[in-house]
């Protein structure tokens, strides 16, 4: 395929697509909220907590499975054709979701969703690296991670109107909705020309110096190659020599885990410990701690990279890390208090802090690895962010609500308190990157 150069892309159509991809971020998301919003309506299938959990965890499974398969259909397949397949065998999933009552079955549902949903989620990134201008890649990626919580409060609202109002099908009726929706994004998809996809573009002249110095000086230390014929397991083995990306992918995928048990537990916690019975109230609450308090993050996040941090990767870390500290402090109380009001103020800030981290880590990881191994990078982050963050997180909860019988309340304590190690995890990083820069200076 010959390369695409910026002469050859109408602005109007890369943005049309880049809109596409907001959208399908949105959709996709959706039944990960309408399944904790149907929590109670799943017990019928189910009496264990761990078995709910597993509807959530195993789609996290099926996106392991997907980034072990994705760098290879990436550099194998044509991207857009890889994007209209994992689309549509989306929408048949749901489908069958609702119609199929079996237990194995909707095991399996969830993981086959799980890997049709990796292609897109891991090439998301990539393609605003790619595509996007300098001046907006941050913007770019900020809004992928901003329309996430988006989708999952459409389908947390679909799902709860649904159960309350009982239309039809009650909390199936939010899976059936989302299912036509990827089913219509598809076609739009469609009439895209391919090469608006195409993994032979790549904007010229505008990498970060200072993460090019960072980058430099970690491959002399390590004296790592740039074999473009390395395997899956060989590249990841290259890769996990930055320390840069190790930490700070360490800490993403503890973000993740608490942001994750938070949005698919916290109804069952209201519910249960708080004893707030009102599926309105809980929407209510639900809203504000899981849909205002990341967006929020993510939009001040953003807004402080962009005028403070700008490109420079260490003020960036220091930043990540000063709100890691704040949503450590702020998790502690959460499990120990059960009074509504200072458990949503808490709440809040956590998600609020966790959300403001989400778009400034996601770019660090992507660039602090060379620009041919951005591709790889995201693809093995996002395999060991879902293994460590998104998978074990709602079946964790669950397990241990099982084992202790006290409801969710352990599960709510370990959620919080991963915070801690999160903190650890991206002051590492932090660490890390000034110690690249005193070696080049010391062997300059």
């Amino acid at each position: 395929e010959i390369p695409i150069t910026s002469s050859e892309l109408k602005p109007r159509v890369r943005n049309f697509v880049f809109y596409l991809y907001l959208i399908s971020n949105i959709l996709i998301s959706m039944d990960h909220g309408s399944i904790p919003a149907s929590v109670n309506e799943l017990r019928q299938l189910t009496s264990y907590d761990q078995s709910i959990g597993l509807f959530g965890s195993l789609v996290y499974f099926g996106s392991i499975l997907g980034s072990l398969i994705s760098f290879s259909l990436i550099n194998t397949f044509d991207i857009k054709l890889l994007i209209l397949i994992s689309l549509l065998g989306n929408s048949v999933c749901l489908f069958t979701f609702v119609i199929i009552e079996n237990i194995p079955f909707l095991f399996f549902n969830r993981i086959l969703v799980g890997i049709l949903q990796s292609f897109i989620t891991i090439y998301m990134p990539v393609w605003c690296n790619q595509f996007g201008l300098q001046s907006n890649r941050n913007f770019m990626i900020a809004l992928i991670q901003l329309v996430s919580p988006l989708g999952i409060f459409f389908g947390y609202f679909i799902a709860s109107v649904s159960i309350h109002d009982q239309i039809y099908g009650g909390w199936k009726f939010a899976f059936l909705v989302q299912a036509v929706l990827i089913l219509v994004l598809a076609l739009f998809f469609a009439f895209v020309p391919k090469f608006y996809f195409s993994k032979y573009y790549h904007s010229v002249g505008d990498t970060k110096e200072e993460e090019k110095i960072i980058r430099k000086t970690e491959e002399e230390e390590l004296n790592i190659s740039h074999n473009e014929d390395l395997s899956y397991f060989e590249k990841m083995k290259v890769l996990l020599q930055y320390k840069v990306f190790v930490f700070s992918m360490l800490g993403m995928a503890v973000l993740v885990y608490i942001i994750t048990g938070v949005q698919y537990w916290v109804t069952d916690y209201l519910d249960a410990i708080l004893e707030i019975k009102s599926q309105k109230d809980r929407l209510f609450l639900f809203t504000v701690a899981c849909f205002t308090a990341p967006v929020f993050g993510v939009l001040i996040g953003t807004a402080i990279k962009n005028f403070y941090c700008k490109q420079n990767m260490r003020k960036s870390l220091i930043f990540c890390t000063l709100l890691g500290l704040f949503a450590c402090i702020c998790s502690i109380p959460v499990p120990l208090t059960r009074d509504l009001f200072y458990f949503i103020i808490f709440m809040w800030l956590v998600m609020f802090f966790g959300g403001g981290i989400v778009p400034v880590l996601t770019s660090i990881i992507i660039n602090s690895v060379p620009n041919e191994h951005s591709g790889s990078a995201n693809s093995i982050s996002n395999l060991l962010t879902n293994a460590l963050g998104y998978l074990p997180a709602p079946y964790v909860y669950g397990i241990l609500s099982d084992i202790k019988g006290d409801l969710g309340a352990t599960g709510m304590t370990v959620t919080m308190w991963m915070s801690i190690p999160g903190m650890v995890f991206i002051s590492f990083a932090t660490y890390y990157s000034f110690q690249v820069d005193i070696y080049k200076n010391k062997t300059a």
